[in-house]
């Protein structure tokens, strides 16, 4: 038998303006991964650049070196799938959904996850969620959340 290893799912969600994250602050013992897993429900944005970044010390190690800063991107791209259900353009029953056991509030036009980072420092770290057009550069939001890690 496999021994079932803890985790710690971070669910970062952006639309209409406004930031959701959640659990924020995020505590989680050393040496437990950690995915972040990111969502906007309705965008007109083709491709979305999701940037992870520690300015201020880091709470993980790479080989046994532990950056000062940290910066991890990840781009998703526009399925429209979320618009179209709330415009209504795509409909399915909702016995369908439950079939496949998704919820229509969670589908979404850009969906990514990024992880496993492990951290192995504990302290208290803020952090910082940027979002920005992958195609202009041009930025859209920041938001600095916290990440407690415990011994």
């Amino acid at each position: 038998m496999r021994f079932k290893r803890e985790i710690m799912d971070i669910i970062v969600e952006f639309d209409q303006g406004k930031w959701r994250i959640t659990p924020d602050p995020c505590r989680v013992r050393a040496n437990t991964p950690l995915f972040w897993l990111l969502r906007s429900r309705r965008s007109n944005i083709n491709r979305l650049r999701w940037i992870i970044y520690f300015k201020s010390g880091t709470p993980f190690s790479f080989q046994g070196y532990r950056p000062t800063e940290f910066h991890f991107p990840i781009t998703t791209l526009n399925t429209h799938l979320g618009t179209a259900v709330i415009k209504g353009v795509v409909s399915s029953s909702e016995s369908e959904l439950k079939y496949f056991n998704i919820d229509p509030s969670e589908i979404t036009d850009h969906s990514g996850a990024a992880g496993p980072l492990i951290p192995s420092e504990p302290g208290t770290y803020k952090y910082g969620l940027r979002l920005e057009d992958a195609e202009s550069g041009e930025l859209i939001s920041d938001d600095d959340p916290q990440l407690i890690i415990l011994p």
